[in-house]
Order: C-alpha cells, then sequence, then structure tokens
C-alpha cells in the first residue's frame, strides 16, 4: 500500500491514510543495444573514424523494458545521432511487432531525400525492440569525426519525462553529407602547371569523394548514382598578381558528359585567348567543379590545395639601340636618331612573361624583322635565361631608295620581334608566339629611329623675325624656334644647335657663334629664340642671318640675311635761340615741353657725339608735340633740317624762324636720324638705355618775343678803371646784320678788332661781351682815349643800318 502523512503543528499528531492506490506503475527501461556505421552493401568504414554518408544506409537498435506494464505505457522512441543540429529518428509504438512510421528531425528531415524505416521485434511480454534503418540525405547536417554519444530515448505516459540511454559512449565518429575534389591535375601541355593564350589541347582530371578527411580515389569516391549532372569545369581567376581575385566561379563551357566520379574535362586548343578574359586570358587559373549530387548543386573545390595553372605570354619589356653615331635613347623623345649612311647600329631586346612580370626563366629564340620599305630584313638571336636580354646585334640601315634626300624616315620598331620561341616548352604549345600580332609591348611604346638622309632642320631662310632695342654695341635679334622642346620637334629631334653669323656690312669675313662658343651653350637648347651680339663698333651697318645644325653636321641653307646698325655713340644735345640756351640734362630732368621755353627765333641745335665714329649724316627729325608714335620717321607731318659738322664731334644746324612749327604756344619735339653707308638710324634721348626711339624725343615750346624799347648805339661804362674794367657796346638791331665793333686810339690807329661781321638778330637789345683796354695782341693800352666803332650791316642787302662813334676813356 501506499499511505499518506500529514503532520500538525499544534499537537505533534500525524494523520495517515491508507487509501487503495494502483501498485504497478509503468516503468520504463531502456537501452541501446547496437549502432551500425558500417553502409549497406559494398559500404566500408573509412578510416580513421567511422562517418555516417549521405547515400548510405545505416541500422541503430534499441531496447525497451517496459517493466510491470504492458507495451502500450509507451509512448515514443527515438535515436539522436549528434551532428552540428543533432539528427533525431522518432517512432510512436503502436502495435507489438509493427513498422511505425519513422519522423526525421534536427539536422536532416523526411522531405529533403532522407530515407528511416522501423521494426519492433524481439517482443517478450512487455519487452521489445526498435530497429531503426537510416540513410542520411545529401543535405544532413555535418559534423567532424569526434567522440560523441548516440543517445537511445523512450517515454512513458504516466511519466513526462523520457528516459535516455548512451551506452556504449563516446563513439569515434562523423557524418558527411558533401564532397571534395582529389587528384585533380592538368594533363598534357598544361601538365607543369604553365600554358600560353594559345594552348593545344589537354585535359582535366579529379575524382569526387567524400569530404572527408583522408578520403581517397577510387575508393571513396561517391557513388556514380548519386551525380545526376555532367561535371562542369569552374575556376577563380586572377589577372594582375594581387591579392585575391578579379573573378570568381567563372563559368568555362567545359563539362565531363559521364556523370561520373572519376572526371575527365578536355580543354580545346585556343580556349585561354576564347575565354572573357582580358588580354588573350592570361593570368592565374584555379579550377574548381561544379555537379548535381544528390539533387543539390555543389561547388567542389580540390584538396588538399588549390589545382593552379598560369597562362603567361611573352613581351617585349624593352628594346635598346646603341653605337651608330647620332643621339642614343635621347629620353625626350623616346627615339634614336642616326644618319643612313653611317654603319654600325646595333640592337637587343629583353623579353619577360607580362602576367608574372619577370624576365623570362628560360632561354628563348627570337627572330626580329623589320623593313623600310624596299624589302624585309631578319636577324636571329638568343634571350639569356634569366637575364631576358639578347645579345646586341648590327641591324641594317636603310637605303637611300628607302629615305628620299633631305627627308628622314621615322621607323617605329614595334613589330621588329615577330617570332619567339621556347624551345623548354613551358609556355610553347599550341601554335605558340610564332604570330606577330600575339607579341605584346610594354608601355611606353617602343623606340623609333629616325633615318636621315641629309635632312638638315627646317629653317631655309633667314629666320630673324625681330630686331629691336638695338644699342651702341648691341643687336639683338630673335627667332621662331623650330620646336618647344626635342618631344614636339618630330623628324628634327637630331637638331644639334643654331648657328650665328655676323660682319660689318662693309667686310667679308662673317663671324660664327653657336653652342661650341665659350658662353654660348644655351644655343643647343632647341626651343632657344634669342641672342645679343656684343662688342659691336657704335654706328656701324651689319649683316645678319642664322641657321640651325643637325647632330650629323647637315644645315640649313644660306636664304638671305637682314641688316641693323648700331646707334652712335652718346650724344648731347643743346637748344638755344640766341639768348637761352638749354643743356642736355634738362631733358633728363624734365622731359615736358613747357621746361624749355625758347623765343620766336631761329632755333639752333647742337650735338656733340662722343666716340671715334661719327656718322656721314645727321638730321633733326622735328615734329609737332602732339604727332603719334612711331617718330622714326613719324607718320604724320616732320621737318627733317640738316645738321652741319663743325668740328670733329660737333654737329650744329638751325631750324628756321619761317618754320611753320615755330610760332608762339606751339610744343615741339625731334628725334636724331643718323645716317651711316646709307642706312638710316634713328634715337631719341635715352637711346643708350632704351633703343626704341619712340619713347624719349627732345622737347621745347615756343614762347611770344619780349616786348623790347631799343637801346641807343652806346657804351655802357665808358670808363675803363680797376674797379670797373669792360666797357661793354650796346646796340638795338631793326633788322638781322653782321656787326663789326673796332677799337681806335687817338690817332685813328686800330688797336683792336671785337667783332668782325659777326650775325645778330634783330628786335633785340644787344650787349656784346665788352672790351678791357687791351690791343690785338691781349696787352693793356696807356692810359688815354679811345673809340669803340659800331658798324651794322642789314643782313638781307648790306645796307648799313648803325655806323657810329663812342668814346671810351682808359683811367687806370
Amino acid at each position: 500500500p501506499v499511505q499518506a502523512r500529514a503532520l500538525s503543528v499544534f499537537d505533534g499528531a500525524a494523520f495517515v491514510d491508507s487509501a487503495t492506490v494502483p501498485t504497478s506503475y509503468g516503468i520504463v527501461h531502456i537501452g541501446l543495444n547496437s549502432v551500425d556505421t558500417t553502409a549497406v552493401g559494398a559500404r566500408t568504414a573509412l578510416t580513421p573514424g567511422d562517418f555516417y554518408l549521405s547515400g548510405n544506409t545505416y541500422t541503430f537498435t534499441v531496447a525497451v523494458t517496459a517493466d510491470g506494464h504492458n507495451f502500450s505505457c509507451v509512448s515514443d522512441v527515438s535515436v539522436t545521432i549528434q551532428s552540428t543540429a543533432g539528427i533525431i529518428l522518432t517512432i510512436v509504438p503502436n502495435n507489438i511487432g509493427g513498422t511505425p512510421a519513422v519522423a526525421i528531425t534536427g539536422g536532416d528531415t523526411n522531405g529533403l531525400g532522407a530515407v528511416a524505416t522501423s521494426l519492433i521485434g524481439g517482443v517478450n511480454n512487455n519487452n521489445f525492440n526498435v530497429t531503426f534503418t537510416y540513410t542520411p540525405s545529401w543535405s544532413a547536417s555535418e559534423s567532424p569525426l569526434g567522440l560523441k554519444n548516440i543517445t537511445a530515448s523512450a517515454k512513458s505516459v504516466f511519466d513526462a519525462l523520457p528516459l535516455n540511454d548512451s551506452t556504449p559512449t563516446n563513439i569515434n565518429y562523423g557524418v558527411c553529407s558533401t564532397g571534395k575534389v582529389v587528384s585533380m591535375s592538368n594533363g598534357g601541355e598544361a601538365g607543369d602547371g604553365y600554358v600560353n593564350p594559345w594552348n593545344g589541347i589537354f585535359n582535366i582530371t579529379g575524382n569526387i569523394v567524400y569530404n572527408v578527411a583522408g578520403a581517397v580515389a577510387p575508393a571513396d569516391n561517391i557513388l556514380t548514382a548519386f551525380i545526376t549532372a555532367d561535371v562542369e569545369l569552374l575556376y577563380d581567376h586572377d589577372t594582375n598578381m594581387v591579392v585575391g581575385y578579379e573573378s570568381t566561379d567563372n563559368v568555362s563551357g567545359l563539362f565531363d558528359a559521364a556523370q561520373d566520379p572519376a572526371f575527365t574535362i578536355n580543354v580545346p586548343i585556343n580556349w585561354f585567348d576564347g575565354n572573357p578574359q582580358p588580354n588573350n586570358g592570361i593570368g592565374r587559373y584555379d579550377w574548381k567543379i561544379r555537379t548535381t549530387i544528390g539533387g543539390f548543386v555543389r561547388t567542389l573545390s580540390p584538396t588538399p590545395a588549390l589545382l593552379s595553372l598560369i597562362c603567361d605570354k611573352y613581351q617585349i619589356q624593352d628594346i635598346q639601340f646603341q653605337n651608330g653615331g647620332g643621339y642614343n635613347g635621347n629620353a625626350l623623345t623616346s627615339g634614336y636618331n642616326r644618319n643612313i649612311y653611317t654603319p654600325g647600329t646595333q640592337m637587343r631586346v629583353q623579353l619577360g612573361l607580362q602576367y608574372q612580370g619577370i624576365v623570362s626563366p628560360v632561354a628563348l629564340d627570337v627572330i626580329s624583322r623589320y623593313n623600310y620599305g624596299s624589302g624585309v630584313r631578319s636577324t636571329n638571336l638568343t634571350v639569356a635565361a634569366g637575364s631576358g636580354w639578347s645579345g646586341w646585334f648590327e641591324i641594317t640601315n636603310p637605303l637611300a631608295a628607302d629615305v628620299a634626300a633631305g627627308t628622314t624616315l621615322t621607323h617605329l620598331y614595334n613589330n621588329a620581334i615577330d617570332s619567339i620561341l621556347d624551345p623548354s616548352g613551358i609556355y610553347s604549345g599550341g601554335t605558340g608566339q610564332n604570330v606577330l600580332a600575339r607579341i605584346s609591348v610594354q608601355d611606353p611604346s617602343p623606340p623609333t629611329i629616325l633615318w636621315d638622309n641629309l635632312d638638315p632642320p627646317p629653317l631655309v631662310t633667314t629666320p630673324v623675325v625681330d630686331i629691336v632695342n638695338i644699342t651702341v654695341d648691341t643687336i639683338p635679334i630673335s627667332w621662331t624656334p623650330i620646336a618647344a622642346s626635342l618631344a614636339l620637334a618630330g623628324p628634327d629631334a637630331d637638331f644639334y644647335t643654331y648657328r650665328i653669323y655676323y660682319k660689318p656690312t662693309a667686310l667679308t669675313a662673317w663671324t660664327v657663334i653657336d653652342l661650341n662658343t665659350p658662353s654660348y651653350a644655351f644655343l643647343g637648347n632647341i626651343a632657344a629664340s634669342s641672342f645679343n651680339l656684343i662688342n659691336l663698333q657704335a654706328l656701324t651697318a651689319y649683316d645678319i642671318y642664322i641657321t640651325a645644325v643637325d647632330v650629323f653636321g647637315n644645315e640649313t641653307a644660306f636664304g638671305g640675311n637682314a641688316s641693323a646698325t648700331t646707334l652712335p655713340s652718346t650724344s648731347y644735345v643743346t637748344i638755344s635761340d640766341g639768348i637761352t640756351s638749354y643743356a642736355d640734362a634738362t631733358f633728363t630732368a624734365d622731359p615736358l615741353p613747357s621746361a624749355r621755353p625758347l623765343l620766336d627765333a631761329a632755333i639752333r641745335v647742337e650735338v656733340n657725339i662722343v666716340g671715334a665714329t661719327q656718322p656721314d649724316e645727321l638730321y633733326v627729325v622735328l615734329m609737332d608735340n602732339a604727332e603719334p608714335i612711331p617718330y622714326n620717321p613719324p607718320l604724320g607731318t616732320y621737318y627733317r633740317i640738316a645738321l652741319i659738322k663743325t668740328s670733329p664731334n660737333t654737329w650744329a644746324g638751325h631750324i628756321s624762324s619761317e618754320n611753320l612749327l615755330i610760332t608762339p604756344t606751339r610744343n615741339c619735339k625731334f628725334i636724331l636720324e643718323a645716317v651711316q653707308d646709307g642706312v638710316s638710324v634713328y634715337y631719341d634721348h635715352d637711346s643708350e638705355i632704351d633703343s626704341d626711339p619712340n619713347t624719349f624725343p627732345w622737347t621745347f615750346t615756343i614762347v611770344n618775343p619780349l616786348v623790347v624799347i631799343p637801346w641807343p648805339t652806346r657804351v655802357l661804362n665808358n670808363v675803363i678803371t680797376d674797379n670797373n674794367p669792360v666797357a661793354y657796346p650796346a646796340y638795338y638791331l631793326t633788322d638781322d646784320a653782321n656787326v663789326t665793333i673796332t677799337a681806335y686810339d687817338i690817332k685813328g690807329r686800330i688797336v683792336a678788332i671785337l667783332l668782325d661781321n659777326a650775325p645778330r638778330k634783330s628786335g633785340i637789345n644787344i650787349r656784346e661781351n665788352g672790351w678791357r683796354g687791351t690791343n690785338k695782341s691781349g696787352r693793356k693800352l696807356g692810359v688815354g682815349l679811345y673809340y669803340l666803332h659800331i658798324k651794322a650791316k642789314r643782313h638781307s642787302d648790306g645796307k648799313v643800318i648803325i655806323d657810329k662813334f663812342n668814346k671810351v676813356v682808359m683811367a687806370r
């Protein structure tokens, strides 16, 4: 019996109830009698350890003991296989000896291809056995090999908690529902792991086995029955040797149609060049395969390592030339300059692998072909292994028939190599790179040779475009350069120097200056555009021309010369109206005409030229100050007034008062025109520092004459003493006249002549320099009375307009 008992807290007495209850409680005992990890049929266990493999059938037997009760007290029986998600097989017993349906849950399911059955047997009273058969699907949850339990479980209808048994414990097993590829290899010409884009036929082979450690072919191949689609080749592709792939799981379009775990996939000729990858398909290929296994599409990579294949091609990495004269490898033009008449030009090439970026690791046979127009020339050479360089070999120059005289042939050597043979076979196969279109050229573009046939630089006429800022001893010239740089000079990149020729016009021998002249290396710069001829003679005409010379000595033809004349030496100008004079310094102090007012009279211009060289002729070019530039000569109204050489360095002349510009309030300006050997040179006040004759003309302004009260003819201070030693003849002329002043003694003898027919201007009071009481020899005369005779004859007709004697007393 089962008793119930209660205890009171007040009296400590217990109450016991012995009501009748059932004496059998249906207690269930279970035991995991056996676990089968061996596939049904020919399937054997993998070593080390055991795996439950998709597509294979396994059995699990559970012993159930239902003590003291009947069979119906067991509500369910299950087996749990440990995997990533745990695979559970469960039945609900319905009658002794039945075959209840098995529910597959957890890491596998009935609906995805898994198959499980059960059989109840071994019934003994209330005890029985359940035998589970289970075929994992190809999507079953996997687990790695390791010690794990397989657990049997049964549940009583009287107890919500199931009873579990994991005997035996720590079974070494795993679960595998996927495959992998082993023994995958490249066959034929790809067997060394290298091909070029123009491969011959080769095959890729391998075996699809279960994805467990130690699986080998063919023993562990996945059965053909489970592979239900053609095995397709996929690849990951790297194009530039960087970490990672530019594209993955690319479809090759290649299959093994046998649907066999031992696959063979044929790669046709030129497959790499024909696939969608860039640059003829070069790069690294890591192979994979894709097929359908047990109804599931799987992409499988080979193990234990990726199967790679490098597709590469030879590339011209460099072409160099040497010897033969001219310029070698002009860095600015990426080219060379040669003369077709000078032999000895040599060539060499460097070859490497384009994808791997290395020089060729093997020796190569190379054929070079080039055609200048008169036929193909060819040369065989060998590229050494490891260095990538060929030896130097002499090429053939173009013939005169290839390059017309006076021209330059630009030959690009991008097609210099048209066959690359790989005797080692590493990158050979198919048709190799014996085809010109298959040879790539590394940037920058391959070099050119500019073949010159008596072709001078293009300055075929006098190129001087400007001669400005000429000074006393300098003539600056400028010209248009052939090009801004050698890189832009095209066929004229063989430029060597500009050459300046100059000489005085009167002479025949030329002076020559080029880059070989000390301090003039800049003339070797093709962009040079100006030059100063220095240390020249003043006021001298020069002939000048310029040529260009190339490195082979070809010089542009003479096409005529330019001419220029240097300025005179320093000139000092003085202007005067007969009363007021203005020296050259006044023009520097104030260039405005108002700074130099001159009377409305004849204006005297005096020029003093410092230096041994004097012009043949000298002129004043006079104009109104309002006239615009240029003044040399001006475009408007101007007057050309000749100056006369009055001494070795002095020139003088008068601007007539009758000139239309010599009127009151008029502002005037002038420059000078020097003529030497028939060539005019114009200059102004600042031509020593600025040769432009239009920047600083000499200027003055005309003002009204003063209102004059005529003096009587007389002698001022007519008593000569020690305190007042000078007597001044004074007079007024009504007309321009020639004046003579003579001194007489008391006896009427001439003792001195002060003026002798000297011209004087009319309309002003005139005081001469005076007489100090000396004779013709400059000796002082004795004390006494003397006479000064002032006589003036009108300039126009010689009529005497003044004839007067004035007394002078010598009192000392």
